[in-house]
């Protein structure tokens, strides 16, 4: 007993057009690379981003070794930089000084037991 097959199709697809099948795959691919070229340029994004979060350009200073030390002489650096490094010891002071008030604290307490 043998299988029919259906009839073949005479009609042969319109030049131009596109199946469904083929536009997914080509969006899919659209979209990996578009992936892909986020993954490359992202470090450099957000460095950019980082440095234009104020809404200017950051300014850029020359910055010595003696400066910084564990830099490179003419390396340039955004001021921003600079402004995180003074407001990272100034957090530092504030922890410094919130840790002498508690151990103060605490000497107080053990004095009154």
């Amino acid at each position: 007993m043998a299988i029919a097959l259906p009839p073949r199709s005479t009609s042969t697809p319109t030049p131009g057009h596109w199946s469904k099948e083929a536009i997914l795959a080509l969006l899919g691919i659209a979209v990996a690379l578009l992936c892909c070229l986020i993954g490359l340029a992202w470090p450099s994004v957000r460095m950019w981003l980082f440095a234009c979060r104020s809404g200017s350009a950051a300014p850029v200073q020359n910055v010595t070794s003696a400066d910084h030390p564990g830099t490179m002489n003419g390396h340039l650096v955004p001021v921003h930089c600079r402004w995180m490094n003074e407001w990272k010891n100034g957090k530092d002071e504030i922890r410094r000084l919130q840790q002498e008030e508690y151990s103060r604290l605490v000497e107080v307490r053990r004095e009154r037991y």
